[in-house]
């Protein structure tokens, strides 16, 4: 598969300072990428940066085989966004927002009709088809744009905190959507704070802080380096101090009644937990290993930074 984005050296500045700066990674096809860090570490302006919406200063960035700054308006064709605050008529229904879009974008009456009708029934908006955007809430007025934007089949989808406001049903739907676009050859980039919902359709990371990169890396291999975290429930809560001592074991913290071992991999073994207490006259009531989360391990990554 090819790649569809390739960002090098990637800068912009506002006044002087420097909102992102040295950005680079590549996306292929059918992949999707997300784009996490601290508020104020540049997601937003790099997705604006993306979608031609901001022109950036330093570096390059080619979508689809073209370099934006002169082939915007072929790229933006090819192209879908959700921001972070919803775009829509607030004096037109959610049918006729979604109608009109549908038109703008070159979409076929009937096949429109069609698109709509599903996306208002997956993300559970078809009673409300015919109130103004304006008179409902935040989370409704999210799912009405995350609708607008997934119209279309686009090569490439952009998506700025898409998870704003919606409820539990409003995510489960949007991972329904994206699934598809993606089994249908499109690609993803999501950037937002909350990991956790996109784990299973992800396969890039790229983690951003004060407008730099600390990492791009595949999900495979951030889960893989991950470090495990290992329970013991000793006899005496204060052996957690003999196991500050032991090599391999990165981090111990005590939580209520129980010590928490961050530890390699080559020590995170029941048997390999069981020979050090026995070795350090460790007396426990039980041991449990427990696998972080993909979010955990990219907070690990950030704290480490």
């Amino acid at each position: 598969m090819g790649e569809i984005v390739q960002v090098s050296y990637l800068g912009k500045k506002h006044y002087g300072k420097s909102l992102i700066e040295n950005i680079d990674f590549r996306l292929k096809q059918k992949q999707a990428l997300y784009i996490c860090g601290p508020p104020g570490s540049g997601k937003s302006v790099l997705i604006n940066i993306l979608s031609g919406v901001m022109k950036h200063d330093e570096g390059n960035l080619n979508i689809l085989d073209n370099e934006i700054k002169e082939n915007r308006e072929k790229i933006a064709k090819h192209i879908s966004c959700s921001w972070e605050k919803p775009e829509l008529y607030g004096n037109m229904s959610i049918r006729d927002n979604l109608q009109f879009f549908s038109t703008l974008y070159g979409i076929p009456i009937r096949e429109g009709r069609q698109r709509i009708n599903d996306l208002l029934k997956n993300f559970e908006l078809f009673k409300l088809k015919d109130k103004w955007p304006s008179t409902c809430s935040q989370g409704v007025r999210k799912k009405v744009d995350l609708c607008r934007a997934l119209l279309v089949e686009p090569k490439l989808l952009l998506l700025d905190e898409p998870t704003a406001g919606l409820d539990k049903e409003g995510i489960k739907s949007l991972i329904e959507e994206l699934t598809g676009l993606k089994h249908k050859g499109s690609s993803i980039i999501i950037s937002g704070q909350d990991i956790a919902p996109f784990e299973e359709i992800i396969d890039e990371i790229l983690l951003l802080k004060n407008g730099k990169k600390v990492m791009f890396q595949s999900k495979k291999t951030i889960l893989e380096r991950r470090m495990k975290v290992v329970i013991v429930k000793p006899k005496n809560i204060d052996d957690a101090q003999k196991f500050k001592e032991v090599r391999g074991i990165r981090d111990v913290k005590i939580v209520s009644d129980v010590i928490h071992l961050r530890v390699d991999e080559n020590a995170c073994s029941v048997e390999r937990i069981v020979e050090i207490c026995d070795e350090n006259n460790i007396k426990v009531d039980g041991i449990m290993i427990k696998n972080p989360s993909l979010e955990n391990a990219v907070e690990e990554v950030l704290l480490n930074d």
